[in-house]
């Protein structure tokens, strides 16, 4: 069972791009214009999952998409509902994300987190306006 581990561990690591290890290790910022949605690719195989921020006036839209779109959902924050956490599912695979806004809301922290049957991986990406 040893090498059995010692296997997956080394499939995930060949797996990582050097930009997934960052998103692991520190926080991964995207700037996001006026009136834009910006997407980032989470690398969590065997699904493919992307978070979407969209800042709309007083209120930031977070979706996770699973898939490229087989599974999606939306949330929204503002003052006095900064954070949220909500759960996709797919082929037995869950992903559980939570997004929180500063205070000002300049932007949003989406963890994303999820498990296989290789185990449990997150991600943390930052979405700044």
């Amino acid at each position: 069972m040893v090498a059995g581990g010692s296997l997956v561990g080394a499939s995930q690591a060949a797996a990582a791009s050097p930009d997934s290890k960052a998103a692991g290790d520190e926080a991964h910022v995207v700037e996001v214009g006026p009136a834009r949605t910006e997407c980032e690719s989470i690398p969590l195989l065997p699904i493919s999952v992307e978070v979407c921020v969209t800042f709309e006036g007083d209120t930031i839209k977070v979706c996770g998409i699973l898939n490229d779109g087989t599974v999606k959902e939306c949330v929204s924050l503002e003052d006095g509902n900064l954070c949220r956490s909500w759960k996709l599912g797919l082929f037995g695979n869950s992903v559980s994300m939570e997004a929180c806004a500063a205070t000002d809301l300049s932007e949003v922290t989406v963890t994303v987190e999820g498990c296989t049957w290789s185990g449990c991986e997150s991600y943390t990406v930052t979405f700044r306006r």
